[in-house]
């Protein structure tokens, strides 16, 4: 069970902060996922199991690469029920959402990468 004090939003917010965001992020990862970790330093993590958040949503996995296309990238996917809203997931980011057409049992994925 991952931290109750952990919410879909801060996955959302800290990237959105630069490298320390992004170390933020990886870390509660870690910490969410600690018996799938496969290491720390570097971080690398590969889970596909729900993680229930403080907020009520829940991860349905994650995945920490240090390798991906040669630099740190990390995603978390949503579980779909409950759905996050993605109109509230582009207010955080500060885009604008345009709804696609309508998916059937699909959650919603989130990938970042560490830029210096």
């Amino acid at each position: 069970m991952g931290e109750a004090t952990l919410a879909v939003e801060d996955f959302l917010r800290w990237p959105l902060q630069g490298p320390d965001g992004y170390d933020k992020a990886v870390a509660a990862l870690l910490g969410a996922y600690r018996a799938q970790a496969f290491s720390t330093a570097p971080p690398s993590l590969y889970a596909r199991n729900p993680v229930r958040l403080g907020d009520g949503f829940s991860l349905a996995g994650a995945q920490v690469d240090n390798q991906y296309w040669y630099r740190a990238v990390a995603s978390v996917s949503i579980a779909d029920q409950p759905c996050f809203p993605m109109d509230r997931a582009a207010k955080i980011a500060g885009i604008q959402w345009s709804p696609p057409a309508p998916a059937i049992g699909v959650g919603r994925s989130f990938l970042w990468s560490k830029t210096a």
